[in-house]
């Protein structure tokens, strides 16, 4: 088990799919502002990532999902700190994506995602976890400088950052 200072947000991230693509958000306010991402935000007291995940995805694009699959757990630490326990999830949805306050969906193809507006790391870890030969659920440890500038990316075990987090 990894240790887990005190003080970290627990977080969902997550990739609604369907034939057509692969959904993704431009972040409009807060973390993250100005990138696109998948779907998700922090775990309310009690919650668990999958709550979380549907929660989150509901109030950010309006939809309802499906058929969740984790896909990875992580760990992000800025300036040496843990800061973000989060885990990734794929899922299945119906319906029309809906542009919120916070978010503005687009669909992209897989091989077309546009990792140069998004989190520098993600175009390390997001094209393992949306392989199709993948063993879920995939583990990754991310450093950021404080100013949030990528410094590094560690793959390792998944179980080795599970627990009651």
């Amino acid at each position: 088990m990894a240790n887990v200072e005190v003080g970290y947000q627990r977080t969902t991230i997550v990739f609604p799919q369907n034939t057509k693509g692969i959904l993704l958000g431009m972040k409009k306010r807060g973390f993250g502002e100005g990138w696109w991402n998948g779907f998700g935000g922090k775990l309310l007291n009690n919650e668990s990532y999958e709550d979380s995940a549907r929660r989150e995805t509901l109030e950010e694009v309006g939809l309802h999902i499906s058929n969740l699959l984790h896909l990875a757990n992580l760990h992000f630490y800025f300036d040496g700190a843990l800061g973000v326990v989060s885990r990734a999830y794929s899922c299945d949805f119906t319906g029309e994506p809906a542009e919120t306050e916070e978010m503005r969906p687009q669909l992209f193809q897989p091989n077309q995602l546009p990792f140069n507006d998004m989190w520098p790391a993600d175009r390390l870890w997001i094209p393992k976890v949306l392989s199709d030969t993948a063993n879920y659920p995939l583990g990754f440890i991310i450093h950021f400088n404080g100013d949030k500038t990528f410094k590094s990316m560690n793959e390792v075990e998944a179980i080795q950052l599970e627990g009651k987090f």
